[in-house]
Formats: structure tokens, sequence, C-alpha cells
């Protein structure tokens, strides 16, 4: 109920726009979150995999980079098997940063995909995993008050990528 009421407020701090957009260290903002996630996935026995640039910057809300990785690995490491793989990269992309979180786990048909990002919807093969159904919708907010756009799509040969897209600020 607290992960509900948590994500809830989210939801409405980002849609009040009270939530304004500046310069943020994209890598810096990254790094100590990917250090956390690393250990969760040892634990789980799932191989993290990090490619981070030296420093990139974006304007956009703080913590909206790590927000989103934080809900697209939670996923990620929920629905990857033991032994499985999740990467996590992040590159300038022209005007745009990408960071991209791609997991090798069963992913989602292209019907499901197109509803993931909507509050509370969830899969009903997942009907047994923990979840609000509220984390990539939070996601695709947060990407939207960075001007920038959350895309989902299967990974080859299976799993799903999610990709935020935030603007770039020159350095």
């Amino acid at each position: 109920m607290t992960t509900l009421l948590d994500d809830l407020l989210a939801l409405a701090r980002i849609e009040s726009g009270t939530v304004l957009a500046e310069p943020v260290d994209l890598v810096g903002e990254l790094e100590p979150r990917l250090r956390t996630w690393q250990e969760v996935a040892t634990a789980a026995t799932i191989t993290l995999l990090t490619e981070l640039p030296p420093q990139l910057r974006a304007v956009c809300p703080p913590e909206t980079a790590g927000r989103v990785a934080d809900i697209a690995i939670d996923n990620a490491l929920k629905f990857t098997e033991p032994g499985g793989r999740v990467t996590v990269t992040l590159t300038a992309a022209g005007p745009s940063a990408r960071l991209s979180i791609t997991d090798n786990g069963p992913g989602l048909p292209g019907d499901e995909i197109a509803f993931a990002r909507q509050r509370f919807w969830r899969s009903t093969r997942h009907a047994n995993i923990d979840g609000s159904g509220l984390g990539l919708a939070i996601a695709d907010e947060l990407a939207t008050a960075a001007h920038g756009r959350l895309s989902l799509a299967s990974a080859t040969p299976h799993g799903l990528t999610v990709t935020l897209e935030p603007s770039l600020q020159e350095l």
C-alpha cells in the first residue's frame, strides 16, 4: 500500500507542473543507483551490464533518468530468469539522450506493449508478480516532463527494451 501511495504522489507531483526541468548530469544521477541495482541483480543471479559515457547532461526534472531506470530495472529483474541479462545503456542520440534498459526475459506481445504505459495496467500473465501497474505510467509522465519520450519495444530474440529520450543540453 505504501508503494502504491508513493507512486500516486509521484504522478500527482509530475502532473501538477511543480517538477521543473533543469540541467542534470545523467551519468552522476545513474551511477549510484546502478551500483545498488548491481547488488540486487547479483543476488538474483542475473547479469547487469552497464554502458555509460564519462559525462552526459540533459535538461529534465532532477531524478528523471534515475527514476525511469529504477522502474525499468525493477521490472526487468522481476521478469528475467536467474542466469539472464539486463543491459543499461546511455548515449547521446542527436538532439536527445537515450537511456535504454533491455532484458532477455519473456517480454510483452505487441498488443500488450500498446497498453503497458497505462495506469494500473498489468498483463494477465503477471498477476502473481508484485506491482501496482503504475511504474511505466510514472516513467511515461517523467519522459513528458523532460520534453522527451518513453518507448517500449520487443527485444530480440525475446525480452523488452524501455527507452527514455530526454532533450540534451549543450555542455
